[in-house]
């Protein structure tokens, strides 16, 4: 759960090679996410499989995270991480 020493954090969280997030999972990302946007946080999802893209879609999922905060994985290993690590660099307004 963010609390308010939290405040302006970006949790960046690395799903590549997972192929079903199961609707269980969805959930408690929707409400980390809730609970990071209330306090002035973010959530960046990298690595995701075009499986779990159409999940998030399917679900909803992906509106409320933000397609600016979710990056499908690429074909070398890491890249998608650091398109994510930019974008939660951006969200901080660091450099």
């Amino acid at each position: 759960m963010a609390t308010s020493d939290s405040s302006g954090a970006v949790v960046v969280l690395r799903l590549r090679g997972k192929e079903d997030l199961g609707s269980t999972f969805i959930k408690t990302i929707s409400r980390h996410h809730d609970s990071l946007a209330a306090v002035g946080s973010h959530l960046v999802l990298t690595g995701l499989s075009a499986r779990l893209l159409a999940q998030l879609r399917k679900t909803g999922a992906i509106d409320l995270l933000g397609a600016d905060n979710v990056f499908a994985a690429r074909p070398n290993v890491g890249e998608s991480l650091q398109a994510g690590l930019r974008r939660a660099q951006h969200l901080m307004n660091l450099p």
